[in-house]
């Protein structure tokens, strides 16, 4: 429906953009960073409010980042311009940092970066933007075996993304929390998490959610020294 919309307005509409966008996240969403990368470069080209030109620019960067991670560089620029004086805008810098750092190889010095924001990040205005920023501090924190941390964190972001009814970010967490259950040994209640990932409905189309899920089935069976489980769940 939004991609019809979006054809359809005249050039310089003001809703061209928002359109645009709409119909690039849902292209996103199904892993289609292919489709949804031309269409957030028209919502940034339309923009007319620096609410459309800053998530546009969002979108440009994530999914140019998934095709290569070196055309998604210029939009990382834009947006460090903005960062000083936009809260969401500074979260969301730290989190595209975690991506470029992530396809380089390298977390160093990433953790403290986002641990001085997150008392911050809960008064940032867009809770989307509050909930990604504390799931991917989650991530980083486990990735340095800091799993009470990272499951106080996984757990709030979870909690928001459940009110926002998203549930691919819904999934990520559930993910992301089970992967910290299991870190601290609490392997019954990291199954349960397994289960609800299952459930929704992001976790059937969507391939990195299952990746995630088969990654952290794989950790259980390593905790409960099931090693021939793990090498069938990878």
């Amino acid at each position: 429906l939004a991609e019809s919309v979006a054809q359809n307005l005249p050039a310089g509409d003001q809703w061209a953009s928002l359109a645009n966008q709409i119909t690039a996240q849902a292209f996103y969403l199904r892993s289609r960073s292919d489709l949804a990368a031309p269409l957030y470069v028209k919502a940034l080209a339309d923009a007319q409010t620096e609410v459309d030109r800053k998530n546009a620019l969002w979108g440009a960067f994530l999914a140019h980042a998934d095709l290569d991670i070196e055309s998604s560089m210029a939009f990382l620029t834009d947006l460090e311009s903005d960062a000083a004086e936009d809260l969401n805008t500074r979260l969301r810098v730290t989190v595209a940092r975690q991506t470029i750092s992530l396809e380089q190889g390298s977390l160093a010095g990433l953790w403290a970066t986002a641990q001085a924001l997150i008392p911050l990040a809960r008064h940032a205005n867009d809770p989307l933007v509050r909930s990604n920023f504390l799931a991917q501090s989650a991530y980083l924190a486990a990735a340095r075996s800091e799993y009470s941390a990272a499951l106080d964190l996984s757990d709030e972001a979870l909690r928001l993304s459940m009110v926002l009814q998203h549930d691919f970010a819904t999934g990520c967490c559930l993910a992301y929390r089970a992967a910290d259950k299991v870190g601290l040994r609490q392997l019954v209640s990291a199954a349960s998490d397994v289960a609800l990932l299952i459930q929704t409905t992001a976790h059937r189309e969507d391939p990195y959610l299952q990746t995630q899920r088969a990654l952290t089935e794989a950790r259980l069976s390593i905790a409960r020294r099931d090693l021939s489980s793990a090498q069938e769940r990878l």
